[in-house]
């Protein structure tokens, strides 16, 4: 429904009050307790941030998890973030969306998808506030993002009353790995080079964490 993408031991982390319930970074893994319950265990090169509560116009609210790999200087390699997001009390929508190129993370489908887009351009529109917290926790903390990335997206709906979704993103830099956004079509078929960067983006992503229901 709405797009948008420091080791830290027993850092409790709760979430926004009455909306979110309590999620824990243990040994820079993600526990949730609900919507959804799992865990998530992310690749050592990849070091917890901190996480970022958003609102969406007052229709929705949540919070970002975010992990960076990231050299000596600061520079973003890799970027994880695990998005909860829940619809606000009042709101009368669901979360509503197909299954598309369905992936198997833990013991649950997930819709995925890839592309490429100008983040910096989102970020100075300041129209995506999930991704502008992200963003902005991120700088706050030093880190230096591209400006021109290429996700590899994983979403589901959760909760019986289908008012929760958790997304996760997996980021990684256009420039970082040898083109520039105009390189990629935005309609119609796509080249063959494309598509196997694509591919080989898809098997990072899944490599990069491990979800446990």
């Amino acid at each position: 429904m709405f797009k948008r993408i420091v080791t830290v031991v027993g850092l409790a982390i709760f979430a926004l009050a009455g909306s979110e319930p309590p999620r824990t970074i243990n040994n820079n893994a993600l526990v949730s307790s609900d919507l959804p319950r799992f865990r998530i265990e992310p690749d050592p090169r990849l070091k917890f941030v901190g996480r970022a509560p958003f609102n969406i116009r007052n229709i929705a609210e949540g919070e970002r998890f975010v992990w960076a790999e990231a050299d000596k200087n600061m520079h973003v390699r890799s970027l994880l973030i695990v998005q909860f997001e829940g619809l606000m009390p009042g709101i009368a929508e669901t979360y509503h969306y197909p299954t598309k190129n369905p992936t198997r993370l833990g013991a649950n489908e997930y819709s995925h998808n890839i592309w490429a887009w100008d983040s910096a351009a989102d970020h100075a529109s300041r129209q995506h506030p999930d991704a502008d917290a992200s963003d902005d926790l991120l700088a706050d903390k030093g880190y230096k993002v591209d400006g021109e990335l290429i996700m590899s997206r994983f979403a589901r709906i959760v909760g019986d009353d289908k008012k929760h979704e958790v997304i996760i993103f997996y980021d990684e830099s256009v420039k970082d790995l040898g083109h520039k956004l105009s390189d990629f079509a935005d309609e119609g078929p796509k080249a063959d080079w494309q598509l196997k960067l694509e591919k080989e983006l898809d098997q990072r992503s899944l490599n990069m964490f491990r979800v446990v229901d």
